[in-house]
């Protein structure tokens, strides 16, 4: 996530802001829809088995964390979720009222 994310320059002195950036730069996402300026828009975080392990828990608090003081929202995909489900919570994390889709748009 070091990649994506880095500390804000005023947030902290140069110590702190170094901290911060080793909790974040060895963690990562499962995937991250970046805008065309190069900005993180969504980040997706696919909650399987491996999720549940060790200190997975922990690693995952301060992804969310992260993602959330820099205002990027988060959709976790559990096992079975349903299209529809899917879709209904990107239109909302992502404040698109209908979504269009390749299968929506009339040839």
């Amino acid at each position: 996530m070091g990649e994506i994310l880095r500390p804000k320059k005023y947030a902290g002195d140069a110590h702190e802001r170094r901290d911060a950036y080793a909790s974040i730069n060895s963690k990562r996402l499962d995937f991250a829809l970046i805008s065309k300026t190069g900005y993180i828009d969504l980040a997706v975080e696919n909650q399987g088995t491996g999720h549940h392990q060790g200190k997975a828990f922990a690693r995952d608090a301060v992804k969310k964390e992260a993602l959330r003081r820099a205002g990027v929202p988060v959709l976790e995909v559990n096992a079975g979720i349903e299209p529809s489900a899917m879709r209904a919570q990107l239109e909302d994390l992502l404040g698109v009222e209908d979504m269009k889709t390749p299968l929506d748009v009339p040839a």
